[in-house]
């Protein structure tokens, strides 16, 4: 059985090649795939991202899990009545569910969000289409359903709350419908993965920025 100091030491001793990155980042992110999922990151594979203004805190996607064993794996960390998917009652999975979503490398990679509980201030009251033409115009990219997931399990695990409570992360991703594929939670400890109408521009929803 590995130490977890000795392991953290010997990763952070590769990645910090590239001296920006903090070692709690890479900390947390170790922990939570090793001891959540049994994966160990690809770190000396692993390109880290430069960061950008505002967008603190690292993220990793292995690739190699579909959303909906996301969902299983929340269920898991948080209890199995902790998850409720639209997608699923209509005996199908997100993944399938998915008609157009922002393109993402093949393999595994890391980015970076803004984190935090809601969705980023400056993103706020700006529909489907409204985002997705920054990203196709300047290059801006949103988070997608897998990564937040990711997202709101791992903050949850880390900080025993709840991601979006007040409002509404809107993904880069279409559905089955046309519609804006979202994820929310309540403080009565539910996440909820659902679709609503792409020209939604309520105060409180917005998409997550990332950067590759």
């Amino acid at each position: 059985m590995y130490k977890l100091k000795e392991f953290f030491n010997g990763i952070i001793g590769k990645v910090f090649k590239i001296k920006s990155v903090n070692s709690n980042q890479v900390q947390k992110l170790t922990k939570y795939w090793k001891e959540k999922w049994n994966h160990d990151i690809p770190w000396d594979k692993l390109v880290i991202p430069k960061q950008p203004a505002g967008l603190n805190v690292l993220e990793y996607e292995p690739n190699i899990f579909t959303e909906d064993e996301k969902l299983e794996k929340y269920k898991q960390n948080h209890g199995q009545d902790s998850v409720w998917c639209y997608y699923h009652t209509q005996n199908s999975t997100v993944k399938d569910s998915i008609q157009i979503q922002e393109a993402r490398p093949a393999g595994p990679y890391l980015y970076w969000h803004a984190g935090g509980q809601e969705p980023d201030k400056k993103h706020l009251k700006k529909s489907y289409d409204m985002f997705n033409t920054e990203h196709q115009e300047n290059g801006t990219n949103f988070a997608i359903p897998t990564e937040g997931i990711t997202m709101a399990d791992r903050y949850r695990v880390e900080t025993k709350k709840m991601m979006d409570v007040n409002g509404l992360t809107r993904f880069d991703a279409l559905d089955h419908d046309g519609d804006v594929i979202h994820m929310s939670g309540d403080d009565h400890g539910y996440f909820y993965v659902d679709g609503y109408n792409r020209d939604d521009r309520y105060s409180v929803h917005g998409p997550r920025e990332v950067s590759l």
